[in-house]
């Protein structure tokens, strides 16, 4: 009856009828002591891990074990059914023996909690996790006559707690860190708290360039980075297959070898594989750095494993992004109060030169009355003197103009006037100015709109001067108006040298002059602040302002402003 049971519990059940037992030291399955085949009976159909080790001393000792606990043997079953435990875990012997021992001669039980035991289970040796006890089985006499064993592995639960504590350890290390330089040395100790998952960890720098790789911060060696494995340049076959993972941003698996480990470290065997990360920053590049670390022999690389690396990354990643966006505010608001400081000094000193200057040109224009009867030539030296003090005095209105407006303080005197006529005065004063002629395109009637009269001819005379000052004097310069819908459209035309397209996206920003075009010989060069001013102007007035350019062909300037209803 009990042979019959004991066939019928599952796969291992049937095993342990099929084995002949007469040639163990056990001897025939129905000569073993009733309570143990009683025990067996209740063992072999639990869905807990079991195990029973039979014999007469531990040395002897024979496995038998029910269905869930071959999930612990691996490739060993079903061959260790009935084999010496000796022969079943070698690897793990001493461990074994100790225990059994204490069960034979002791009579006592042993425990442990998330035991760590190295175990062959078909691939390389793991380090496996269990919840272990192990217990006396008396025969009929009460002699001890073997152990029962229930090992309940918890390899994913220690795993995934300790690894989450390292990488929570990690993040906090990197904390304090307000700069990169801080990062890369604080990193070290940061590092470290991964080693009992990872042999090493390397950080590499990347150059802006993304063509040299820098070891900035390692872990887990006992000695100093080979030389050869510092500095890289990101060419083919270089260490780590580096210039593989640059290109294609994804991890990649590498062979290592002939690294010298920490103690802690080389205690738990010789490192074959590096996983290779990149780590993006903040910067525009994406890529930062590269992380390499080596990866344990006895720890397949599951999805948990693969996804721990990849979080070390991850956390690598989010410190730096962190820093360099911190760095890049701090810049920015520098930069801003750098400014404002500039927009206030060209406010102050361009006030404080309006005065002088209106008072210069006052004077001038009295002495050169006088002296237009008595003394011509010292008149038409005054009369250009005039002209300067007009050029500095435009100079001025520009910078109080830009304080006006980084203070959002242009002010607009908005009245209903006639476009064709401002076009036709700033042409006309445009010209008398540059002494040249002037294409004017203009419709026969009046074109209304509500705008600052002022200000509006401002923008007209800021595109035609930029025309005439980028021109050779026998070009023409046009000037056209036209109605479009509900909009005016003014249009500067020149057949300058053009604009390249690098440079279209800018030719409105404040200070900006395109490389490399020179002015007009005879020309003053400007601070590079008639088109901003131009720009702001016209989009106050719910206008818009773009240029079409071609090198060697010219470039035509134009605006646009809401008709008056």
């Amino acid at each position: 009856m009990t042979t019959d049971l004991i066939a019928r519990s599952g796969a291992t059940g049937a095993l342990i009828s099929r084995l002949e037992w007469g040639k163990t030291p056990l001897g025939p399955l129905s000569g073993w002591p009733p309570r143990v085949r009683a025990l067996l009976e209740t063992a072999l159909p639990s869905g807990i891990p079991l195990c029973v080790l039979l014999g007469a001393d531990p040395a002897r000792a024979q496995v038998v074990y029910n269905d869930a606990f071959s999930a612990l043997l691996g490739h060993k079953h079903p061959a260790a059914m009935g084999r010496p435990a000796r022969e079943v875990w070698p690897e793990s012997w001493d461990f074994f023996e100790w225990a059994l021992r204490q069960v034979w001669h002791a009579g006592q039980p042993v425990t442990g909690k998330d035991l760590m035991l190295h175990l062959d289970r078909g691939n390389d040796i793991e380090e496996v996790y269990v919840s272990i006890s192990f217990s006396p089985i008396r025969d009929d006499q009460g002699s001890v006559y073997g152990a029962l064993m229930c090992g309940i592995e918890t390899t994913g639960a220690v795993l995934a707690a300790r690894r989450e504590r390292a990488l929570r350890l990690l993040t906090e290390a990197l904390r304090p860190a307000k700069t990169e330089d801080d990062f890369y040395r604080i990193l070290p100790k940061a590092l470290s708290y991964t080693l009992r998952d990872v042999f090493f960890a390397f950080l590499y720098e990347l150059d802006p360039a993304g063509t040299r790789a820098t070891l900035r911060a390692s872990a887990g060696l006992a000695a100093e980075v080979p030389e050869a494995l510092r500095e890289i340049a990101l060419a083919p076959g270089c260490p780590w297959e580096m210039a593989c993972v640059a290109r294609e941003n994804e991890m990649r698996l590498v062979s290592t070898s002939g690294l010298g480990l920490c103690v802690m470290n080389a205690l738990a065997g010789t490192p074959k594989r590096a996983a290779v990360i990149p780590v993006a920053g903040g910067s525009p590049s994406g890529r930062a750095a590269m992380l390499v670390v080596g990866l344990r022999s006895a720890r397949a690389l599951d999805d948990d494993y693969g996804a721990f690396v990849l979080r070390v990354a991850r956390e690598l990643s989010v410190a730096l992004a962190d820093i360099q966006s911190r760095r890049a505010a701090e810049l920015h608001a520098a930069a801003v109060a750098e400014s404002r400081l500039k927009d206030m000094f060209l406010g102050i000193a361009s006030h404080e030169l309006r005065t002088p200057l209106t008072c210069m040109k006052l004077n001038v224009q009295l002495v050169h009355r006088e002296l237009l009867s008595l003394e011509p030539r010292l008149a038409e030296r005054l009369e250009r003197l005039s002209r300067s003090i007009d050029r500095m005095t435009r100079l001025v209105n520009e910078m109080l103009s830009v304080s006006a407006i980084a203070a959002g303080k242009l002010a607009l005197k908005e009245t209903y006037c006639d476009l064709r006529a401002i076009c036709t005065s700033a042409g006309a004063e445009q010209s008398l100015v540059a002494r040249r002629p002037l294409s004017l395109h203009l419709p026969e009637q009046p074109v209304h709109i509500l705008a600052d009269e002022d200000r509006t001819g401002e923008v007209i005379a800021n595109l035609l001067a930029n025309a005439y000052k980028y021109s050779a004097p026998e070009e023409p310069v046009e000037l056209s108006l036209e109605e479009s819908g509900a909009e005016a459209i003014v249009t500067v035309r020149d057949r300058g040298p053009g604009i390249p397209r690098e440079s279209l996206p800018h030719v409105f920003d404040r200070f900006y002059r395109v490389p490399g075009v020179s002015v007009r010989a005879g020309s003053y060069l400007g601070l590079g602040l008639g088109l901003y001013l131009s720009k702001a102007i016209v989009e106050q007035h719910h206008g818009r302002i773009w240029v079409e350019s071609e090198v060697g062909r010219g470039s035509a300037f134009s605006f646009s402003m809401p008709l008056a209803a």
